[in-house]
């Protein structure tokens, strides 16, 4: 009773040789005949993923670095926040600790959004025209440009309504 690896329309197959089905999988009518299959689904990376019962433990240490330095540090994924949303919306149920992921996941998202917004009234505040984005996901970039967008306007007018403008004329009293 051996494994076979066999490819269907781009997914990776192990087909169990058991019985009398010796031969690869056959589609007929719409309809796939074979016994014991193991369907891996393809990841992003090519790589299966194992599951680790440390994972709280990974967030929390994760979670404690991003609280304790000033600057962004690197995630362990640029997609992090969207990954752990899909799968903690669609299978929570596989997931050990599924709650205290998502708790975890989210002290990390606040911790950086924070950030990202003391960082921009900083930028704001020293009137600077330029700012590196280091270790920012694009979730995170995108969710603040709004906000510093609409602050770098607010600026702008203010500046503008501040400074006299040529046309106008002092009135003498």
């Amino acid at each position: 009773m051996g494994l076979k690896l066999t490819c269907l329309k781009g997914l990776k197959m192990c087909v169990s040789s058991s019985g009398s089905h010796d031969e690869a999988p056959v589609l007929s009518d719409k309809h796939l005949d074979v016994p014991n299959i193991i369907i891996t689904p393809p990841t992003p990376t090519g790589v299966a993923l194992p599951r680790d019962p440390r994972r709280a433990e990974k967030l929390e240490k994760i979670r404690d670095h991003e609280r304790k330095e000033e600057t962004f540090t690197p995630m362990p994924s640029p997609y992090y926040m969207e990954l752990t949303k899909l799968l903690l919306n669609h299978a929570s149920d596989n997931i050990p600790k599924a709650d205290e992921i998502r708790t975890l996941i989210k002290d990390v998202w606040d911790t950086r959004i924070a950030k990202f917004r003391v960082s921009a009234d900083s930028f704001v505040r020293q009137q600077e025209a330029h700012a590196k984005l280091d270790n920012l996901t694009l979730m995170e970039i995108n969710t603040s440009g709004a906000f510093l967008t609409q602050a770098l306007n607010h600026m702008y007018k203010l500046r503008t309504n501040l400074q006299p403008s040529d046309s106008t004329q002092s009135q003498d009293f």
